[in-house]
Protein backbone atom coordinates (compact mmCIF):
# COMPACT_ATOMS: atom_id res chain seq x y z
CA UNK A 1 0.00 0.00 0.00
CA UNK A 2 3.07 2.53 0.79
CA UNK A 3 4.16 1.84 -2.40
CA UNK A 4 1.01 2.35 -4.41
CA UNK A 5 0.74 5.36 -2.12
CA UNK A 6 4.10 6.64 -3.25
CA UNK A 7 3.39 6.22 -6.94
CA UNK A 8 0.19 8.02 -6.75
CA UNK A 9 2.18 11.25 -4.95
CA UNK A 10 4.69 11.15 -7.87
CA UNK A 11 1.67 10.71 -10.79
CA UNK A 12 -0.23 13.37 -8.98
CA UNK A 13 2.78 15.89 -8.31
CA UNK A 14 3.31 15.42 -12.51
CA UNK A 15 -0.04 16.01 -13.30
CA UNK A 16 0.13 19.59 -11.08
CA UNK A 17 3.79 20.20 -11.98
CA UNK A 18 3.38 19.70 -15.69
CA UNK A 19 -0.15 21.96 -15.50
CA UNK A 20 2.11 24.70 -13.54
CA UNK A 21 4.65 24.13 -16.43
CA UNK A 22 2.17 24.95 -19.53
CA UNK A 23 0.44 28.21 -17.73
CA UNK A 24 3.94 29.79 -17.01
CA UNK A 25 4.74 29.10 -20.83
CA UNK A 26 1.81 30.67 -21.77
CA UNK A 27 2.04 33.62 -19.06
CA UNK A 28 6.10 34.30 -19.85
CA UNK A 29 4.63 35.81 -23.08
CA UNK A 30 3.21 38.60 -20.93
CA UNK A 31 4.85 39.55 -17.90
CA UNK A 32 8.06 38.44 -16.54
CA UNK A 33 7.94 34.53 -14.86
CA UNK A 34 10.22 34.74 -11.61
CA UNK A 35 11.31 31.36 -10.04
CA UNK A 36 9.08 32.36 -7.27
CA UNK A 37 6.69 32.96 -9.39
CA UNK A 38 6.68 29.69 -10.94
CA UNK A 39 6.27 28.14 -7.06
CA UNK A 40 3.39 30.38 -6.57
CA UNK A 41 1.81 29.15 -9.63
CA UNK A 42 2.56 25.26 -8.56
CA UNK A 43 1.06 25.76 -4.85
CA UNK A 44 -2.18 27.62 -6.35
CA UNK A 45 -3.14 25.14 -8.95
CA UNK A 46 -2.00 22.05 -6.60
CA UNK A 47 -4.76 23.41 -4.55
CA UNK A 48 -6.90 23.73 -7.03
CA UNK A 49 -6.47 20.11 -8.30
CA UNK A 50 -6.88 18.43 -4.96
CA UNK A 51 -9.38 20.35 -3.53
CA UNK A 52 -11.63 19.55 -7.20
CA UNK A 53 -10.32 16.23 -7.31
CA UNK A 54 -11.61 14.98 -3.92
CA UNK A 55 -14.82 17.21 -3.52
CA UNK A 56 -15.86 15.69 -6.47
CA UNK A 57 -14.60 12.11 -7.08
CA UNK A 58 -12.95 10.99 -3.21
CA UNK A 59 -9.91 10.67 -5.13
CA UNK A 60 -7.32 12.28 -7.60
CA UNK A 61 -6.55 10.80 -10.78
CA UNK A 62 -2.91 9.38 -9.70
CA UNK A 63 -4.60 7.73 -6.94
CA UNK A 64 -7.02 6.68 -9.32
CA UNK A 65 -4.57 4.56 -11.80
CA UNK A 66 -3.31 2.96 -8.11
CA UNK A 67 -7.15 2.39 -6.81
CA UNK A 68 -6.76 4.98 -3.78
CA UNK A 69 -9.36 6.64 -2.27
CA UNK A 70 -9.22 9.17 0.64
CA UNK A 71 -11.97 8.67 3.37
CA UNK A 72 -12.10 9.81 6.88
CA UNK A 73 -11.33 7.77 9.95
CA UNK A 74 -14.53 8.57 11.92
CA UNK A 75 -17.89 10.57 10.18
CA UNK A 76 -18.15 12.05 6.71
CA UNK A 77 -15.48 13.15 4.31
CA UNK A 78 -17.78 16.93 3.71
CA UNK A 79 -16.50 19.25 1.01
CA UNK A 80 -15.71 21.60 3.97
CA UNK A 81 -13.32 19.00 5.48
CA UNK A 82 -11.23 18.84 1.80
CA UNK A 83 -11.45 22.74 1.76
CA UNK A 84 -9.66 22.92 5.74
CA UNK A 85 -7.47 19.85 4.75
CA UNK A 86 -6.08 21.31 1.38
CA UNK A 87 -6.60 25.49 2.27
CA UNK A 88 -5.93 25.97 5.43
CA UNK A 89 -3.35 23.07 6.40
CA UNK A 90 -1.96 21.13 3.03
CA UNK A 91 -1.02 24.47 1.48
CA UNK A 92 0.65 26.65 4.07
CA UNK A 93 2.78 23.82 4.69
CA UNK A 94 3.59 23.17 0.95
CA UNK A 95 3.78 27.06 0.26
CA UNK A 96 6.69 26.74 3.38
CA UNK A 97 8.38 23.90 2.05
CA UNK A 98 8.70 24.94 -1.65
CA UNK A 99 9.98 28.46 -0.55
CA UNK A 100 12.44 27.77 2.10
CA UNK A 101 13.50 24.65 0.09
CA UNK A 102 13.96 27.30 -2.87
CA UNK A 103 15.62 29.33 -0.55
CA UNK A 104 18.55 26.76 0.66
CA UNK A 105 18.99 25.67 -3.00
CA UNK A 106 19.67 29.87 -4.08
CA UNK A 107 22.18 29.82 -0.92
CA UNK A 108 23.94 26.49 -2.06
CA UNK A 109 24.46 27.56 -5.73
CA UNK A 110 25.29 31.23 -4.35
CA UNK A 111 22.31 33.06 -6.73
CA UNK A 112 22.01 34.72 -3.22
CA UNK A 113 24.41 34.82 -0.44
CA UNK A 114 22.69 36.42 2.37
CA UNK A 115 23.41 33.38 4.79
CA UNK A 116 20.80 30.90 5.55
CA UNK A 117 19.17 31.63 8.69
CA UNK A 118 19.26 28.89 10.88
CA UNK A 119 15.42 28.18 12.02
CA UNK A 120 14.93 27.83 8.17
CA UNK A 121 17.06 24.90 8.05
CA UNK A 122 15.98 23.88 11.17
CA UNK A 123 12.68 23.99 9.95
CA UNK A 124 12.83 21.92 6.73
CA UNK A 125 15.57 19.54 8.66
CA UNK A 126 12.49 18.70 11.32
CA UNK A 127 9.70 18.82 8.80
CA UNK A 128 11.35 16.40 6.75
CA UNK A 129 11.97 13.90 9.52
CA UNK A 130 8.10 14.24 11.51
CA UNK A 131 7.32 13.56 7.64
CA UNK A 132 8.89 10.53 7.22
CA UNK A 133 8.77 9.08 10.84
CA UNK A 134 4.57 9.99 10.07
CA UNK A 135 4.55 8.33 6.87
CA UNK A 136 6.51 4.76 8.33
CA UNK A 137 4.46 4.52 11.07
CA UNK A 138 1.29 5.91 10.02
CA UNK A 139 1.65 5.65 5.91
CA UNK A 140 -0.28 9.06 6.34
CA UNK A 141 0.84 12.78 6.29
CA UNK A 142 0.85 15.33 8.67
CA UNK A 143 -2.27 17.06 7.09
CA UNK A 144 -3.91 13.73 7.13
CA UNK A 145 -3.28 13.22 10.44
CA UNK A 146 -4.46 17.09 11.61
CA UNK A 147 -7.94 16.19 9.03
CA UNK A 148 -8.04 12.19 10.33
CA UNK A 149 -7.90 11.23 6.66
CA UNK A 150 -6.42 8.57 5.11
CA UNK A 151 -5.87 6.48 1.71
CA UNK A 152 -7.59 3.21 1.30
CA UNK A 153 -7.92 0.59 -1.07
CA UNK A 154 -10.70 1.70 -3.47
CA UNK A 155 -12.92 -1.77 -4.51
CA UNK A 156 -13.06 -0.11 -8.09
CA UNK A 157 -13.76 -1.20 -11.62
CA UNK A 158 -10.34 -2.05 -13.11
CA UNK A 159 -11.10 -0.49 -16.24
CA UNK A 160 -11.32 3.19 -14.29
CA UNK A 161 -7.62 2.86 -13.03
CA UNK A 162 -6.80 1.73 -17.19
CA UNK A 163 -9.13 4.91 -18.16
CA UNK A 164 -6.83 7.06 -15.91
CA UNK A 165 -3.46 5.56 -16.91
CA UNK A 166 -4.35 6.08 -20.55
CA UNK A 167 -6.03 9.77 -19.95
CA UNK A 168 -2.73 10.64 -17.51
CA UNK A 169 -0.45 8.79 -20.75
CA UNK A 170 -2.06 10.75 -23.61
CA UNK A 171 -1.71 14.02 -21.42
CA UNK A 172 1.82 13.36 -20.83
CA UNK A 173 2.43 12.74 -24.50
CA UNK A 174 0.48 15.90 -25.27
CA UNK A 175 2.12 18.07 -23.14
CA UNK A 176 5.40 16.90 -23.89
CA UNK A 177 4.57 17.73 -27.01
CA UNK A 178 3.60 21.76 -26.65
CA UNK A 179 6.49 22.09 -24.31
CA UNK A 180 9.24 20.30 -26.20
CA UNK A 181 8.35 22.46 -29.23
CA UNK A 182 7.50 25.94 -27.40
CA UNK A 183 11.15 24.97 -26.03
CA UNK A 184 13.19 24.54 -29.60
CA UNK A 185 11.37 26.88 -31.42
CA UNK A 186 13.34 29.67 -29.54
CA UNK A 187 16.49 27.64 -29.00
CA UNK A 188 19.12 27.06 -31.24
CA UNK A 189 20.91 24.30 -28.97
CA UNK A 190 23.10 21.11 -30.13
CA UNK A 191 22.38 19.36 -27.32
CA UNK A 192 19.41 18.23 -26.19
CA UNK A 193 17.58 15.39 -23.96
CA UNK A 194 14.60 13.38 -24.80
CA UNK A 195 14.35 15.95 -27.76
CA UNK A 196 14.05 18.84 -25.72
CA UNK A 197 17.10 21.54 -26.90
CA UNK A 198 19.19 22.68 -24.18
CA UNK A 199 17.50 26.12 -22.99
CA UNK A 200 20.78 28.17 -23.36
CA UNK A 201 18.75 31.18 -24.64
CA UNK A 202 16.35 33.39 -22.29
CA UNK A 203 12.47 34.48 -23.57
CA UNK A 204 12.60 37.34 -25.36
CA UNK A 205 9.73 39.08 -22.65
CA UNK A 206 7.82 41.56 -24.24
CA UNK A 207 8.46 44.78 -22.45
CA UNK A 208 6.95 47.81 -23.49
CA UNK A 209 9.02 50.05 -21.58
CA UNK A 210 12.11 50.37 -23.60
CA UNK A 211 11.74 52.76 -25.74
CA UNK A 212 13.55 55.36 -23.12
CA UNK A 213 16.14 53.26 -23.38
CA UNK A 214 16.56 52.99 -26.90
CA UNK A 215 15.90 56.76 -27.22
CA UNK A 216 19.01 57.38 -24.64
CA UNK A 217 21.00 55.06 -26.66
CA UNK A 218 20.42 56.70 -30.22
CA UNK A 219 22.13 59.84 -28.76
CA UNK A 220 25.51 58.22 -27.34
CA UNK A 221 29.03 57.68 -28.81
CA UNK A 222 30.69 54.96 -29.56
CA UNK A 223 32.53 52.48 -27.22
CA UNK A 224 36.16 53.75 -27.55
CA UNK A 225 35.26 56.93 -28.10
CA UNK A 226 33.48 57.13 -24.39
CA UNK A 227 37.29 55.62 -23.18
CA UNK A 228 39.02 58.40 -24.16
CA UNK A 229 36.49 60.82 -23.19
CA UNK A 230 37.04 59.49 -19.44
CA UNK A 231 40.85 59.38 -19.86
CA UNK A 232 40.07 62.81 -20.75
CA UNK A 233 39.08 63.57 -17.75
CA UNK A 234 40.86 61.10 -15.72
CA UNK A 235 44.50 58.82 -15.07
CA UNK A 236 42.94 55.58 -14.25
CA UNK A 237 39.91 54.04 -16.15
CA UNK A 238 39.22 50.60 -14.83
CA UNK A 239 37.79 48.01 -17.04
CA UNK A 240 35.17 45.49 -15.83
CA UNK A 241 36.29 42.23 -17.29
CA UNK A 242 33.46 39.41 -18.22
CA UNK A 243 34.02 36.28 -17.91
CA UNK A 244 37.84 35.56 -18.02
CA UNK A 245 37.29 33.21 -20.88
CA UNK A 246 35.07 35.39 -22.74
CA UNK A 247 36.85 36.64 -25.86
CA UNK A 248 35.46 39.50 -27.43
CA UNK A 249 35.81 42.31 -24.95
CA UNK A 250 40.20 41.56 -25.20
CA UNK A 251 39.17 42.00 -28.90
CA UNK A 252 37.66 45.09 -28.19
CA UNK A 253 40.88 45.91 -25.90
CA UNK A 254 43.36 44.97 -27.99
CA UNK A 255 41.67 46.99 -30.63
CA UNK A 256 41.41 50.03 -27.63
CA UNK A 257 44.94 49.57 -26.89
CA UNK A 258 46.38 49.58 -30.63
CA UNK A 259 44.21 53.06 -31.45
CA UNK A 260 46.90 55.48 -31.48
CA UNK A 261 45.01 58.02 -28.94
CA UNK A 262 45.56 55.31 -26.56
CA UNK A 263 49.40 55.03 -27.50
CA UNK A 264 50.57 58.60 -27.48
CA UNK A 265 48.19 59.70 -24.34
CA UNK A 266 47.64 56.36 -22.45
CA UNK A 267 50.49 53.34 -23.13
CA UNK A 268 49.91 51.36 -19.62
CA UNK A 269 47.48 48.52 -18.97
CA UNK A 270 47.33 46.38 -16.26
CA UNK A 271 45.30 43.39 -15.33
CA UNK A 272 43.80 40.59 -13.23
CA UNK A 273 45.47 37.96 -15.28
CA UNK A 274 49.46 37.13 -14.63
CA UNK A 275 51.29 37.08 -11.00
CA UNK A 276 53.43 40.40 -10.52
CA UNK A 277 56.40 38.43 -9.85
CA UNK A 278 56.67 37.73 -13.53
CA UNK A 279 56.58 41.28 -13.83
CA UNK A 280 60.46 40.99 -15.43
CA UNK A 281 59.75 38.14 -18.06
CA UNK A 282 56.77 39.91 -19.18
CA UNK A 283 59.21 43.17 -19.75
CA UNK A 284 61.27 41.09 -21.48
CA UNK A 285 58.90 39.29 -23.89
CA UNK A 286 56.91 43.10 -24.33
CA UNK A 287 60.15 44.38 -25.66
CA UNK A 288 61.60 41.14 -27.62
CA UNK A 289 61.01 41.16 -31.43
CA UNK A 290 60.25 38.01 -33.17
CA UNK A 291 60.66 36.59 -36.48
CA UNK A 292 58.87 33.17 -36.43
CA UNK A 293 55.19 32.88 -35.51
CA UNK A 294 56.01 29.62 -33.45
CA UNK A 295 58.55 31.11 -31.43
CA UNK A 296 56.30 34.23 -30.47
CA UNK A 297 53.06 32.18 -30.04
CA UNK A 298 55.18 29.95 -27.46
CA UNK A 299 56.91 33.22 -25.87
CA UNK A 300 53.70 34.07 -25.31
CA UNK A 301 52.16 30.77 -23.96
CA UNK A 302 55.07 30.28 -21.55
CA UNK A 303 53.94 33.58 -19.61
CA UNK A 304 50.27 33.08 -19.01
CA UNK A 305 47.92 31.36 -16.72
CA UNK A 306 45.93 29.27 -18.78
CA UNK A 307 42.23 30.97 -18.63
CA UNK A 308 41.90 32.83 -22.22
CA UNK A 309 42.54 32.06 -25.58
CA UNK A 310 41.54 36.02 -25.79
CA UNK A 311 44.33 37.28 -23.29
CA UNK A 312 46.45 35.37 -24.91
CA UNK A 313 46.16 36.91 -28.23
CA UNK A 314 45.67 40.51 -26.58
CA UNK A 315 49.91 40.09 -25.46
CA UNK A 316 50.51 38.64 -28.48
CA UNK A 317 49.39 41.39 -30.56
CA UNK A 318 50.88 43.98 -28.24
CA UNK A 319 54.31 42.32 -28.82
CA UNK A 320 53.64 42.92 -32.38
CA UNK A 321 52.55 46.30 -31.56
CA UNK A 322 55.33 47.46 -29.65
CA UNK A 323 57.96 46.24 -32.39
CA UNK A 324 56.37 48.40 -34.67
CA UNK A 325 56.58 51.39 -32.31
CA UNK A 326 59.66 53.69 -31.22
CA UNK A 327 61.21 52.97 -27.46
CA UNK A 328 58.91 55.75 -26.09
CA UNK A 329 55.21 55.22 -27.26
CA UNK A 330 55.43 51.10 -26.78
CA UNK A 331 52.84 49.73 -24.73
CA UNK A 332 53.97 48.66 -21.03
CA UNK A 333 51.63 46.39 -19.06
CA UNK A 334 51.52 44.98 -16.10
CA UNK A 335 50.38 41.97 -14.00
CA UNK A 336 48.81 42.49 -10.76
CA UNK A 337 47.75 39.05 -9.63
CA UNK A 338 49.86 37.38 -6.29
CA UNK A 339 50.96 34.31 -7.11
CA UNK A 340 48.07 32.00 -5.38
CA UNK A 341 49.42 29.09 -7.29
CA UNK A 342 52.56 28.94 -6.40
CA UNK A 343 53.45 25.46 -5.19
CA UNK A 344 56.36 27.08 -2.99
CA UNK A 345 54.28 28.90 -0.81
CA UNK A 346 53.85 27.42 2.89
CA UNK A 347 49.71 27.47 3.91
CA UNK A 348 49.46 30.31 6.06
CA UNK A 349 51.52 33.15 3.06
CA UNK A 350 48.59 31.51 0.69
CA UNK A 351 46.05 32.01 3.21
CA UNK A 352 47.20 35.40 4.04
CA UNK A 353 47.19 36.48 -0.20
CA UNK A 354 43.88 34.92 -0.50
CA UNK A 355 42.47 37.48 2.16
CA UNK A 356 43.95 40.23 0.66
CA UNK A 357 44.16 39.62 -2.33
CA UNK A 358 42.14 42.93 -3.91
CA UNK A 359 44.07 45.16 -1.71
CA UNK A 360 47.40 43.11 -2.80
CA UNK A 361 46.45 43.83 -6.83
CA UNK A 362 45.59 46.89 -5.82
CA UNK A 363 48.96 48.23 -4.37
CA UNK A 364 50.44 47.35 -7.69
CA UNK A 365 48.68 49.64 -9.92
CA UNK A 366 49.02 51.96 -6.81
CA UNK A 367 52.93 51.54 -6.37
CA UNK A 368 53.41 51.70 -10.14
CA UNK A 369 51.29 54.68 -10.66
CA UNK A 370 52.67 56.87 -8.04
CA UNK A 371 56.40 56.19 -8.26
CA UNK A 372 56.57 56.09 -12.02
CA UNK A 373 53.82 56.34 -14.29
CA UNK A 374 52.35 59.99 -13.07
CA UNK A 375 55.83 61.60 -13.99
CA UNK A 376 55.77 60.41 -17.29
CA UNK A 377 54.72 62.20 -20.46
CA UNK A 378 51.88 59.38 -20.39
CA UNK A 379 50.90 59.33 -17.23
CA UNK A 380 47.39 57.29 -17.45
CA UNK A 381 46.77 53.94 -17.52
CA UNK A 382 43.82 51.02 -17.64
CA UNK A 383 42.81 48.32 -15.27
CA UNK A 384 41.02 45.24 -16.94
CA UNK A 385 40.04 43.03 -13.85
CA UNK A 386 37.04 40.95 -13.16
CA UNK A 387 34.00 41.36 -12.08
CA UNK A 388 33.57 42.42 -8.54
CA UNK A 389 37.46 43.37 -8.38
CA UNK A 390 36.08 46.26 -10.88
CA UNK A 391 33.22 47.50 -8.00
CA UNK A 392 32.97 50.94 -6.10
CA UNK A 393 30.86 50.15 -3.06
CA UNK A 394 32.20 52.60 -0.74
CA UNK A 395 28.23 52.51 0.10
CA UNK A 396 28.91 49.50 2.13
CA UNK A 397 32.02 51.28 4.30
CA UNK A 398 33.85 48.26 3.66
CA UNK A 399 36.92 47.72 1.13
CA UNK A 400 37.22 44.83 -0.24
CA UNK A 401 37.54 44.67 -4.14
CA UNK A 402 40.37 46.20 -5.96
CA UNK A 403 39.10 48.93 -7.35
CA UNK A 404 38.00 50.67 -3.99
CA UNK A 405 41.43 50.92 -2.40
CA UNK A 406 42.46 52.56 -6.38
CA UNK A 407 39.82 54.76 -5.57
CA UNK A 408 40.78 55.66 -2.08
CA UNK A 409 43.63 56.44 -3.17
CA UNK A 410 42.90 58.28 -6.16
CA UNK A 411 38.96 59.74 -5.90
CA UNK A 412 39.70 62.65 -8.56
CA UNK A 413 41.37 60.61 -11.07
CA UNK A 414 39.72 57.19 -11.37
CA UNK A 415 36.55 55.67 -12.96
CA UNK A 416 35.33 52.41 -13.42
CA UNK A 417 33.34 50.75 -16.58
CA UNK A 418 31.24 47.96 -16.95
CA UNK A 419 31.41 46.34 -19.74
CA UNK A 420 27.86 44.74 -21.12
CA UNK A 421 27.73 41.40 -19.43
CA UNK A 422 25.29 38.49 -18.02
CA UNK A 423 24.45 38.68 -14.05
CA UNK A 424 27.02 36.24 -12.48
CA UNK A 425 24.78 34.39 -10.33
CA UNK A 426 26.62 31.33 -9.30
CA UNK A 427 29.51 29.22 -10.11
CA UNK A 428 29.12 25.28 -10.82
CA UNK A 429 32.28 22.92 -12.02
CA UNK A 430 34.34 26.77 -12.21
CA UNK A 431 31.64 27.56 -14.82
CA UNK A 432 29.40 30.51 -14.27
CA UNK A 433 25.77 30.32 -14.18
CA UNK A 434 24.50 33.67 -15.28
CA UNK A 435 21.16 35.59 -16.11
CA UNK A 436 20.94 38.38 -18.53
CA UNK A 437 20.80 41.92 -16.53
CA UNK A 438 17.19 42.93 -15.23
CA UNK A 439 16.13 39.94 -17.36
CA UNK A 440 17.18 41.10 -20.35
CA UNK A 441 15.77 44.59 -20.75
CA UNK A 442 19.03 46.28 -21.35
CA UNK A 443 19.98 43.64 -24.29
CA UNK A 444 16.47 44.15 -25.74
CA UNK A 445 17.27 48.06 -25.59
CA UNK A 446 20.79 47.40 -26.81
CA UNK A 447 18.75 45.09 -29.88
CA UNK A 448 16.56 47.70 -30.67
CA UNK A 449 19.46 50.22 -31.10
CA UNK A 450 20.84 47.43 -33.69
CA UNK A 451 23.60 46.41 -31.33
CA UNK A 452 25.67 49.50 -31.97
CA UNK A 453 28.53 50.09 -29.85
CA UNK A 454 27.95 53.08 -27.46
CA UNK A 455 29.57 54.44 -24.53
CA UNK A 456 27.98 56.50 -21.30
CA UNK A 457 27.79 57.84 -17.72
CA UNK A 458 25.73 56.19 -15.59
CA UNK A 459 25.10 59.46 -13.80
CA UNK A 460 21.42 60.87 -14.38
CA UNK A 461 20.18 58.48 -17.24
CA UNK A 462 17.54 55.69 -16.67
CA UNK A 463 20.05 52.89 -17.12
CA UNK A 464 21.78 54.52 -14.12
CA UNK A 465 18.95 54.69 -12.29
CA UNK A 466 18.57 50.82 -12.22
CA UNK A 467 18.61 48.17 -9.54
CA UNK A 468 22.11 47.14 -9.27
CA UNK A 469 21.46 43.02 -9.60
CA UNK A 470 25.04 42.14 -11.43
CA UNK A 471 26.50 40.02 -8.64
CA UNK A 472 25.19 37.34 -6.92
CA UNK A 473 25.15 39.00 -3.49
CA UNK A 474 22.09 41.25 -3.25
CA UNK A 475 23.33 44.85 -2.92
CA UNK A 476 20.02 45.89 -1.49
CA UNK A 477 19.23 49.72 -2.56
CA UNK A 478 22.20 50.26 -4.67
CA UNK A 479 21.94 51.54 -8.26
CA UNK A 480 24.34 51.22 -11.05
CA UNK A 481 25.27 54.73 -10.97
CA UNK A 482 26.33 53.61 -7.27
CA UNK A 483 28.95 51.56 -8.49
CA UNK A 484 30.65 52.34 -11.53
CA UNK A 485 31.05 55.59 -13.51
CA UNK A 486 29.69 54.58 -17.04
CA UNK A 487 29.07 51.71 -19.19
CA UNK A 488 30.14 50.62 -22.82
CA UNK A 489 28.29 48.01 -24.78
CA UNK A 490 30.80 46.17 -27.00
CA UNK A 491 28.81 43.47 -28.66
CA UNK A 492 25.34 41.15 -27.69
CA UNK A 493 25.61 38.29 -25.83
CA UNK A 494 24.74 36.16 -28.45
CA UNK A 495 27.99 36.63 -29.98
CA UNK A 496 30.03 36.09 -27.06
CA UNK A 497 32.99 33.59 -27.49
CA UNK A 498 34.66 30.95 -25.04
CA UNK A 499 37.72 29.76 -26.36
CA UNK A 500 40.58 27.67 -24.99
CA UNK A 501 42.87 25.99 -27.14
CA UNK A 502 46.37 28.07 -26.13
CA UNK A 503 48.91 27.14 -28.56
CA UNK A 504 51.83 25.26 -26.83
CA UNK A 505 50.17 24.93 -23.47
CA UNK A 506 51.36 21.66 -22.79
CA UNK A 507 54.64 22.54 -23.44
CA UNK A 508 54.96 26.04 -21.87
CA UNK A 509 53.32 24.43 -18.65
CA UNK A 510 55.94 22.04 -18.37
CA UNK A 511 58.30 24.24 -18.91
CA UNK A 512 57.10 26.14 -15.88
CA UNK A 513 57.12 23.23 -13.79
CA UNK A 514 60.51 22.24 -14.87
CA UNK A 515 61.64 25.76 -14.53
CA UNK A 516 60.25 25.42 -10.63
CA UNK A 517 61.83 21.82 -10.33
CA UNK A 518 59.18 20.03 -11.28
CA UNK A 519 58.49 16.93 -12.77
CA UNK A 520 56.55 17.34 -16.31
CA UNK A 521 53.38 15.77 -16.16
CA UNK A 522 50.65 14.87 -18.94
CA UNK A 523 47.78 16.18 -20.03
CA UNK A 524 47.43 19.64 -19.34
CA UNK A 525 44.00 20.96 -19.74
CA UNK A 526 44.22 24.28 -21.37
CA UNK A 527 42.24 26.34 -18.86
CA UNK A 528 43.46 25.21 -15.66
CA UNK A 529 46.85 23.95 -13.82
CA UNK A 530 44.94 21.82 -11.89
CA UNK A 531 46.55 18.58 -12.03
CA UNK A 532 44.24 16.04 -10.45
CA UNK A 533 40.59 16.11 -11.58
CA UNK A 534 38.70 12.80 -10.69
CA UNK A 535 37.40 10.83 -13.60
CA UNK A 536 33.73 11.45 -12.97
CA UNK A 537 34.25 15.56 -12.68
CA UNK A 538 36.99 15.67 -15.70
CA UNK A 539 34.24 13.42 -18.15
CA UNK A 540 31.79 16.55 -17.21
CA UNK A 541 33.76 18.93 -17.40
CA UNK A 542 35.12 17.97 -20.46
CA UNK A 543 31.68 17.54 -22.03
CA UNK A 544 30.61 20.64 -20.94
CA UNK A 545 33.90 22.55 -22.81
CA UNK A 546 32.95 21.23 -25.77
CA UNK A 547 29.48 22.80 -25.88
CA UNK A 548 29.38 26.24 -27.41
CA UNK A 549 30.03 29.33 -25.47
CA UNK A 550 25.80 30.04 -25.90
CA UNK A 551 25.11 26.91 -24.28
CA UNK A 552 28.02 26.81 -21.21
CA UNK A 553 26.29 29.73 -20.41
CA UNK A 554 23.67 28.25 -18.67
CA UNK A 555 19.43 29.90 -18.64
CA UNK A 556 19.57 27.99 -14.91
CA UNK A 557 15.76 29.22 -14.47
CA UNK A 558 14.90 27.28 -17.63
CA UNK A 559 16.67 24.27 -17.26
CA UNK A 560 15.73 23.24 -13.76
CA UNK A 561 11.78 23.28 -14.62
CA UNK A 562 12.36 21.34 -17.45
CA UNK A 563 14.47 18.86 -16.00
CA UNK A 564 11.68 18.40 -12.81
CA UNK A 565 9.23 17.52 -15.79
CA UNK A 566 11.37 15.45 -17.60
CA UNK A 567 12.19 13.43 -14.51
CA UNK A 568 8.89 13.43 -12.61
CA UNK A 569 7.26 12.25 -16.22
CA UNK A 570 9.66 9.91 -16.87
CA UNK A 571 9.02 7.86 -13.85
CA UNK A 572 5.61 8.39 -13.15
CA UNK A 573 4.79 7.17 -16.86
CA UNK A 574 7.53 4.32 -15.87
CA UNK A 575 5.94 3.21 -12.52
CA UNK A 576 2.12 3.37 -14.07
CA UNK A 577 3.49 1.20 -17.27
CA UNK A 578 4.48 -1.31 -14.85
CA UNK A 579 1.55 -1.25 -12.36
CA UNK A 580 -1.10 -1.31 -15.22
CA UNK A 581 1.05 -4.32 -17.12
CA UNK A 582 1.45 -6.10 -14.01
CA UNK A 583 -2.49 -5.39 -13.05
CA UNK A 584 -3.51 -6.21 -16.63
CA UNK A 585 -1.37 -9.70 -16.38
CA UNK A 586 -2.89 -10.47 -12.78
CA UNK A 587 -6.15 -10.48 -13.48
CA UNK A 588 -5.45 -12.54 -17.42
CA UNK A 589 -3.29 -15.16 -14.59
CA UNK A 590 -6.66 -15.56 -12.79
CA UNK A 591 -9.40 -15.72 -15.61
CA UNK A 592 -7.06 -18.22 -16.76
CA UNK A 593 -7.11 -20.24 -13.41
CA UNK A 594 -10.80 -20.04 -13.27
CA UNK A 595 -10.95 -21.76 -16.58
CA UNK A 596 -8.36 -24.48 -16.15
CA UNK A 597 -5.97 -22.99 -18.60
CA UNK A 598 -2.43 -23.96 -17.19
CA UNK A 599 0.28 -21.56 -18.66
CA UNK A 600 3.44 -22.61 -20.21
Amino acid sequence: MRVKYLSSILVDFTIVFTFSYLLKILLQYFVIIDHRLLWIIFVTINFVYFYFAYSRFGTTPGKSIFAIAMVRKTGELSNRLILFRELCVKTPLITLFCFFIDYVILNILHILQMGIIPWQVTFIFIYLLISIVIFLCFSNSIWGLITKTKFERLHQDKRVSNYAYVIFALFIIFSYSIIRFENNINQNSTFSVMGIEYPYLFPKYPYNDTNEYVEFLSKQQSAKDYIFELFRKNDIVILCEPAHREIKSWEFISDLVSDQRFINNVGHVFSEYGDASEQTRLDSFLNTSFTDVVELEKATSNLMWFMSLGFFNYLKGVNILNSQLPEDLKIKHYFCDVGLHQHTYTSSLTSYLRGNRDKLMAEVLIDKYQNEISSQKRKKCLLVTNYRHAYNLHKKGQRVNQAEFIFDKFPDNTANVLINDYALNSYLSSYPIQMPIHQGKWDLAFEKNNNKQVGFDFKGNIFGNDHFDHYAIDYEGLEYKDVFTGFIFTNSLDEWVFKYNIPYAQESYNNERIRKGYPVITNVTNDSKREIIPNILENIVTFIRSLPISEIVSNFYNFIPLAIFLLSATFSLCISTVYCISCLLRGTAKRNEAKGVIPF
